[in-house]
């Protein structure tokens, strides 16, 4: 059966950016799956606006809960779908979608895409909800051929461990490189330096961290400028403001919330270095996001990503999560600043979906 004859149905909870990676993977990578097959997303949830250039069911969930929590009955279409259709990948594992097309996948495979659901630093919360989920799953799966696609190979370890009969690739996560404009920075002056944090507003980003070193910076004559762009967890924000006023960084720190995708070549275009001092990233787009515009980043080392700042020299990675380990970073990074901006722009490419898509081909086996 040649690719233009397959059949390919996706399936999310709801699709909304503010959400994090998960949902800009599942737009952008749909948009290049569709070249090679019939195509159809099957939202269970909230499509927020989204376009797509192929059909796109939407299937009503209880009180318009982000989990897949049907109001009634799978229709006869739905299920014929994900029964018949040749390649099912579903996003998401602790999610009722995973169930639904579980229970409904019979005779072919059946693809999932966790999103670092499985990870062991994730394993750790809500323990007992999660062994009941997977209980249910695994007698729902059983006797099927269950395939894991993960974005980097620290996420194969959790995977392993909790289902060591499921197949398990990594397929990597690519960002969308259109029409990507890319601004030539002067080099950053002590007096001119302007910080990046780009992330879900959660406590496992640290963004405090950056916000400590900010300080540090300016004890040390530095005039940076931090700019923390996302929403999320309004108590923390709120935690992280008060934070700003105890330092003394409201003229440095600034809250500039959620940025959409056409505002991203803007604001990294203001921008000379990431920061990501996170607790835990199985891959972490927005890192993506900045090497492709030619913007250095310093992330921890528990950033799945990091392994790439290693082979190509694209940033700085810290192996311990405090602000003054992020600062040194910070001053070695633009001690080495033209070497980080040539090697970003040398391999950027490599982080495009245009190359990361071929990864995706040979996973969900459209080409032998």
């Amino acid at each position: 059966m040649s690719p233009e004859q397959l059949q390919l149905l996706q399936i999310c909870p709801s699709i909304d950016l503010q959400l994090g990676g998960p949902s800009r993977v599942i737009i952008d990578s749909a948009r290049f799956i569709d070249s090679k097959l019939n195509h159809e997303l099957m939202i269970f949830g909230k499509q927020e606006g989204n376009e797509f250039p192929f059909q796109v069911s939407q299937i009503d969930t209880c009180f318009n809960n982000r989990f897949g929590f049907v109001i009634r009955p799978l229709s006869k279409e739905s299920k014929r779908h994900i029964r018949e259709s040749n390649i099912v990948l579903s996003h998401g594992f602790y999610v009722f979608t995973t169930l639904i097309a579980a229970y409904y996948r019979k005779s072919k495979p059946l693809f999932i895409m966790p999103h670092g659901s499985l990870e062991e630093y994730q394993e750790k919360k809500s323990r007992i909800k999660k062994i009941l989920f997977r209980t249910a799953f695994n007698f729902l799966s059983r006797h099927k051929r269950i395939v894991f696609l993960v974005a980097s190979q620290t996420e194969t370890v959790g995977i392993r461990n909790g289902f060591p009969k499921a197949e398990c690739k990594v397929v990597g996560l690519g960002v969308n490189n259109f029409q990507m404009e890319v601004n030539i920075k002067s080099d950053p002056k002590p007096d001119n330096l302007t910080l990046l944090s780009f992330s879900r507003i959660a406590q496992k980003k640290r963004i405090d961290i950056s916000i400590e070193a900010v300080s540090i910076l300016i004890q040390l004559g530095y005039k940076p400028k931090l700019l923390i762009a996302g929403s999320g967890d309004l108590d923390l924000l709120e935690r992280l403001k008060r934070q700003v006023a105890s330092l003394n960084l409201e003229n440095n720190v600034f809250f500039i919330g959620h940025i959409p995708e056409n505002r991203l070549d803007e604001i990294f275009g203001q921008a000379h270095l990431l920061l990501l001092p996170s607790e835990n990233e199985n891959f972490a787009i927005a890192v993506s996001e900045s090497i492709i515009r030619n913007v250095p980043v310093i992330v921890s080392d528990q950033v799945a990503m990091s392994a790439f700042f290693c082979e190509y020299n694209t940033g700085v990675v810290i192996q311990n999560l405090n602000a003054h380990d992020l600062q040194n970073a910070i001053i070695r990074a633009l001690e080495n600043y033209k070497i980080l901006i040539g090697n970003c722009e040398m391999n950027s490419y490599l982080l495009g979906w245009n190359e990361v898509i071929k990864n995706w081909h040979l996973a969900l086996e459209l080409e032998k």
